[in-house]
């Protein structure tokens, strides 16, 4: 009998000892995952702030493109051709105010706060098309 309680005590302490190393295995794989899950979180926490930035970028950029292809943006881009490029249509003729160097220059006195500005030679009197006739009759 001896023989028979020394061999149930040696069953019973090995199946102790594949309990805990099959707890220690499942204790290691859950915490294996757990760090896995951490990781992946924090991978869609970046990919999310990505996600939000290039949503406002291509919110910004639906905005350009609505303001691109509306009327109000040819008309500015023709504006801006002639006004800083110089740019002429076909058919139309390039006119060009050169400034005289030898004209004096006018001084401006400036204005203090219930002054008006007072004579018959002001610039702004004449009407545009008489200056525009006076450049080019010169």
């Amino acid at each position: 009998m001896l023989n028979l309680d020394l061999i149930r005590d040696r069953r019973s302490q090995i199946a102790r000892l594949v309990l805990l190393l099959c707890a220690a295995y499942f204790a290691l794989a859950f915490v294996a995952q757990a760090w896995k899950a951490r990781n992946l979180n924090q991978v869609l926490v970046q990919e999310r702030a990505k996600l939000e930035q290039q949503e406002a970028r291509n919110r910004e950029l639906q905005e350009q493109l609505e303001m691109l292809s509306g009327k109000e943006y040819s008309v500015y881009v023709e504006r801006v051709a002639r006004e800083k490029l110089g740019m002429v249509k076909p058919g139309d003729i390039p006119v060009f105010v050169v400034p005289n160097p030898q004209a004096p220059k006018r001084q401006q006195k400036v204005l203090t706060a219930g002054e008006e500005q007072t004579g018959t030679n002001r610039q702004s009197d004449i009407p545009v098309w008489r200056q525009w006739i006076s450049v080019l009759l010169k």
